[in-house]
């Protein structure tokens, strides 16, 4: 044995061996059986419950009340804990006004349900546009404008609502609001029906703007039609009769849907301006006669810068007379 070395006893080396394989097998089996013990790591989506997995508030804004919880029980939402509050608003009474949670929020939350008791129209006449607008709004209802000429009011002021103040009020109010004056002249218009009225070279020929010559005779009077869809407010003219005319007197009728609305004579060589209120009217028919018993077998008379008067809206509408 070379010098230095030390040689260690047998016994003493096979003891060492025998505690390092000892702590190795001791090492392996607690690393093996700590795989083996270990909890499986859940998923966000296995922890949650079946019901936060799969149930969402459904929109029932809208609804009847029953009609709403029937929806909800179908969803498989517990409606044991529902809270039903109420509120004043347009339209239906009972119907669903506003639900929590949100539609698509999950239903895991309290459940509060308001349901609509009947709201009555505020008194809008005399405020603006907008301000109309958001009182109404603030009971729910939908708004809708209809433009109308005002005579005196001014532009954007509420002028009409519909139901009226103090009513039920449904889910959609009309307002009537006050737009800029227009005009148009009626020989511009596309006419629903004439007799023995017509415009242009006789009319212009006598310096008359803007005129309707009628040929009146005793077995027919001369007349126009005019559709105004109740788009105008008001009808100015001016109803004449040349010097010329043989006959002693003649009658301009204004009729808005079938009902006398005003009435102007003329005689030879007279005239009458006429202003007509049309509110509302759906048709007018102007219509020239003559007086009972006048001897002659035809006569010309005409109605001169007849006009129609409305909110810039309304008179855009109305159908022009292609030249």
């Amino acid at each position: 044995m070379p010098r230095g070395s030390t040689l260690s006893r047998p016994g003493t080396v096979r003891r060492r061996a025998s505690a390092a394989t000892a702590a190795i097998a001791f090492l392996g089996a607690g690393y093996v059986a700590g795989i083996r013990e270990a909890s499986p790591v859940r998923t966000s989506s296995e922890n949650a419950s079946p019901e936060t997995a799969s149930t969402v508030m459904p929109d029932i804004v809208g609804l009847q009340l029953d009609d709403a919880i029937e929806v909800l029980a179908g969803a498989g939402i517990d409606t044991g804990s529902l809270v039903v509050g109420t509120r004043q608003a347009a339209g239906r009474s009972g119907r669903v006004v506003a639900q929590s949670p949100r539609p698509g929020r999950p239903a895991v939350t309290r459940l509060e349900l308001t349901t609509a008791t009947e709201a009555a129209v505020p008194d809008v006449v005399g405020l603006p546009e907008e301000e109309a607008r958001s009182a109404l709004t603030a009971i729910g209802a939908d708004v809708d404008v209809v433009r109308i000429y005002a005579p005196g009011t001014g532009t954007g002021t509420v002028v009409g609502v519909e139901p009226g103040a103090g009513s039920v009020a449904s889910e959609l109010v009309v307002l009537r609001v006050a737009a800029p004056q227009s005009s148009v002249y009626l020989d511009a218009l596309e006419l629903a029906e004439t007799s023995n009225c017509a415009t242009g070279a006789a009319a212009a020929a006598d310096g008359r703007r803007h005129a309707f010559v009628c040929s009146v005779r005793p077995d027919g009077p001369g007349s126009l039609v005019v559709d105004l869809d109740e788009k105008i407010d008001q009808l100015v003219l001016t109803f004449g009769v040349p010097p010329t005319s043989t006959s002693y007197q003649f009658r301009l009728e204004v009729v808005v849907d079938g009902q006398l609305r005003a009435t102007a004579p003329a005689g030879a060589g007279q005239s009458a301006p006429l202003t007509v209120g049309l509110q509302g009217g759906t048709t007018l028919l102007l219509r020239v006669t003559a007086a009972a018993g006048a001897g002659f077998a035809r006569e010309d008379v005409y109605l001169a810068e007849a006009r129609l008067f409305g909110g810039e809206p309304q008179i855009a509408s109305l159908p022009v007379r292609s030249s």
